[in-house]
């Protein structure tokens, strides 16, 4: 059975007359370990050392970094005359270490996946495994399952989400999840919880679909258990490091550890080890997250249950603390093996000599901490010797010092280890049909937002730029057509090549068929989205081939006759539609949600959006279609009063063609502008 050096040279029974030589078996950890020791005791370097072991000897481990001083595993060995080269060496040969980021790209980037479901086949384990998906989703959004209210939550997320999966339209984010429980009847579900319950749980979905939230669902590799464990370069254990440290505040680091364990639990029920130790699971500052009762954090339940139940699937877990009364001691009691470090104050001692009642003479072991110095621990471990062993730990080797900061991550996080990361992102699967909670057509437009030609409208026609693409389609289609019927007479009498005919015909049915296609999918809103995102190279593609029709008229080519009108009409309308839209994108880059801005919300074809971000839209929809309405009447204007000052007519020349595209833009935005009043006051 592997060994491992803890100590420096020799280990040591408590009363010295026995000694112990890389005496501590690594598979002692499946039965957990503790280790207390007041600040500057040594606990953290006693964590890395058992660490460096268990990855020297072929164990993963996943290490979650709250404070940053763990992430240093990453770093290359100095040459420490207190180390061993050799063995410095071989940690550099052997091991991989990766330091996993959320909502930053300073390491590796990483986020969580709460809606991902359940893969067990079994029915006893899938019950409890959903169970465990309504408890993360209930602490993400906010509510206390230990609560009346958080319990109602959990309640109805177990039941919407299985029910939900059960026909193929689970959620794949909180966006989706917002859009489902809106459509929820609270009549049908008044037993389970409150409609303002529900309308709240609504409200609080979409506030995670949005900001630094929607980013630690998004910003990256997904977290996933198979791929920490998988080696990136054959032969090299893989080391993860969860730095925690880019998360702002405590609810999210609680969130981000409760789905680790929720991940973890699964997968170990998956690939069961029996007695073999497979992975290590280590919590430095374990305080905050597993606290007496009747405290309940959201991670308590998650590392209590891996405390429980790992060491039967091959999980150690290693715990540490320097404060054993802000800990659960029935929790850390999990734990067979104990490292003390120094601890002075009797209360301390007698919160450990409750964690470690099951030893014969507690007392006798707590006596020696006040003695104690840097570096030095009693270890009561019944697993690995009946003694209490007095052990001072070997020299670290890997470099050990002060907390990292985001700024020295990069460094630790090669090109050829993020390309690596990258290739296990995963897209949410496509929809074969649209689920029963989608939005439909008939439904009011302000709980519907699409994407059309990749630019981001209401979709109806109270929007007055709405109105104004519709138009711009419509003439733009009708002048292909014109167009091409009329350069294939051309090519006829001999006058231009049958290309011109081919790709006029060409570029009319493609985007006769477009137009077809969003008006089919209409009630199919990714779809369409897609369709038309798909679209908006060919727009450039239009406007390219009539802004060419109307230059060989003007180089006397060819002679459009009256076919220039609808050229004209169709070339103005198509180019202030682009540039309008341009200024449209602009203008939403400047409003913003939750620190994102609204244009990159409209640009997610999954997000559901709010009503204050569909009233921001419309208001500056409505605005700029304002100022282009002003615009063109002070054109007008000014044409009509040069006209009056001159005498001049409109019977040819420049001022004709002003006037034409003049009366064209008047009339598109007088046509768009009653076209939305009508619409918006039925």
């Amino acid at each position: 059975m592997p060994t491992m050096n803890l100590g420096e040279n020799r280990v040591l029974s408590s009363d010295g007359s026995k000694e112990y030589i890389d005496g501590f078996e690594i598979n002692n950890l499946l039965r957990h370990v503790g280790i207390l020791g007041s600040s500057g005791s040594g606990k953290t370097v006693m964590a890395k050392v058992i660490l460096e072991e268990c990855a020297l000897a072929g164990i993963p481990s996943i290490i979650i970094d709250i404070q940053g001083d763990l992430a240093r595993l990453g770093m290359d060995p100095l040459n420490d005359e207190k180390s061993v080269p050799e063995r410095q060496n071989t940690w550099s040969d052997k091991t991989d270490v990766r330091v996993w980021t959320p909502l930053t790209e300073d390491g590796l980037p990483i986020c969580l996946d709460p809606f991902e479901p359940p893969n067990t086949s079994k029915d006893s384990e899938l019950i409890a495994a959903w169970d465990r998906l309504a408890i993360g989703l209930t602490n993400l959004l906010g509510s206390d399952v230990s609560k009346p209210k958080g319990s109602q939550v959990k309640a109805f997320l177990y039941n919407h989400m299985t029910s939900l999966a059960e026909k193929g339209e689970a959620p794949y984010d909180f966006g989706e999840l917002a859009e489902s429980i809106r459509k929820v009847d609270p009549k049908e579900v008044e037993g389970i919880i409150s409609a303002s319950a529900l309308k709240e749980l609504g409200r609080n979905a979409e506030a995670n679909n949005s900001g630094s939230d929607a980013l630690l669902y998004s910003l990256g590799t997904p977290l996933n258990i198979d791929v920490m464990m998988k080696e990136r370069i054959a032969g090299k254990t893989p080391v993860n490091v969860l730095y925690l440290n880019t998360l702002p505040n405590e609810a999210m680091k609680q969130a981000f550890i409760q789905q680790l364990c929720r991940k973890l639990y699964d997968w170990m029920l998956e690939n069961p080890s029996g007695d073999k130790l497979q992975c290590i699971l280590f919590l430095d500052e374990a305080g905050p997250f597993m606290p007496p009762d009747p405290r309940n954090p959201a991670a308590k339940d998650g590392l209590r249950l891996m405390l429980k139940q790992g060491r039967k699937y091959g999980i150690g877990c290693i715990i540490a603390s320097q404060s054993p009364g802000d800990l659960d001691y029935r929790t850390l009691g999990q734990a067979s093996t104990m490292f003390l470090g120094r601890f002075t104050q009797d209360q301390e001692i007698s919160k450990i000599d409750q964690m470690i009642s099951n030893a014969p003479d507690p007392k006798a072991i707590t006596a020696n901490l006040p003695s104690l110095g840097p570096g030095e621990f009693e270890l009561f471990s019944p697993d690995a010797s009946n003694e209490v062993i007095h052990l001072r730990t070997r020299w670290l080797l890997t470099p050990h010092g002060s907390p990292l900061t985001n700024k020295d991550l990069p460094a630790l996080t090669p090109e050829s280890m993020r390309e690596w990361a990258t290739g296990f992102i995963k897209r949410p699967p496509k929809r074969i049909n649209a689920p029963s909670w989608k939005q439909r057509k008939d439904e009011p437009v302000e709980s519907k937002s699409e994407l059309i030609h990749s630019f981001p409208t209401l979709g109806g026609a109270e929007d007055p730029m709405q109105v104004l693409l519709s138009t711009t389609n419509l003439l733009s289609i009708i002048t292909l057509f014109i167009t091409t019927y009329f350069l294939g007479q051309s090519y006829i009498e001999g006058e231009l090549n049958i290309a011109w005919m081919i790709i006029g015909g060409v570029i009319s049915l493609l985007l006769a068929v477009l137009l077809s296609l969003s008006y089919l999918l209409k009630g199919e809103g990714e779809l369409a989205s897609k369709v038309r995102l798909r679209s908006r190279g060919f727009e450039w593609i239009i406007l390219g081939w009539i802004w060419s029709v109307w230059i060989i008229h003007k180089v006397d080519f060819v002679d459009l006759g009256w076919v220039y009108y609808p050229v004209m009409i169709s070339q103005t309308l198509l180019t202030v539609f682009i540039i309008l839209e341009y200024m449209h994108k602009l203008r939403l880059a400047k409003i913003s949600f939750g620190g994102e801005s609204l244009l990159k919300r409209f640009d997610n074809i999954r997000s559901s959006l709010t009503d204050v971000e569909i009233k921001s839209a419309k208001s500056s929809s409505e605005e700029l279609m304002n100022r282009f309405g002003l615009l063109t009447t002070t054109l007008t204007l000014g044409l009509i009063a040069n006209l009056l000052l001159t005498g001049e007519d409109l019977s040819s020349g420049i001022l004709r063609e002003i006037g034409v595209r003049l009366v064209t833009l008047e009339g598109a935005f007088l046509l768009s502008s009653v076209i939305s009043i009508l619409k918006a006051n039925k």
